[in-house]
């Protein structure tokens, strides 16, 4: 996925940010499921959402998992961001709304 100053790559085990210089910045564990999409920015935090509903904020200087949550259901596509709510399409055809509050730190 593109992103500022670089790319993000999801490999098997772990999420790689990776500079325009093709150096590696910072490894995460990812997510046991492929995401949905890349990352959204919101307020200097990356928030990602994996197919079967799992979400990370994280820091995208660091790869720090800073909060997550569990939509319950697969999502289908990047969450966008509509003011303090992340909304998500679901596998199910359904829009989920996220309040960022219900989010737990880490």
């Amino acid at each position: 996925f593109s992103v500022p100053g670089g790319v993000l790559v999801q490999t098997s085990t772990h999420l790689v940010a990776v500079g325009q210089d093709c150096q590696e910045l910072w490894k995460t564990p990812a997510p046991e499921q492929p995401l949905s999409g890349g990352p959204v920015d919101i307020e200097g935090t990356w928030v990602l959402a994996s197919r079967d509903g799992r979400l990370w904020k994280i820091d995208p200087d660091s790869g720090r998992v800073l909060a997550t949550y569990d939509a319950m259901q697969g999502v289908a596509a990047p969450p966008t961001s509509r003011g303090s709510d992340l909304l998500l399409g679901s596998d199910e055809g359904a829009v989920l709304t996220v309040p960022l509050s219900d989010f737990e730190e880490q």
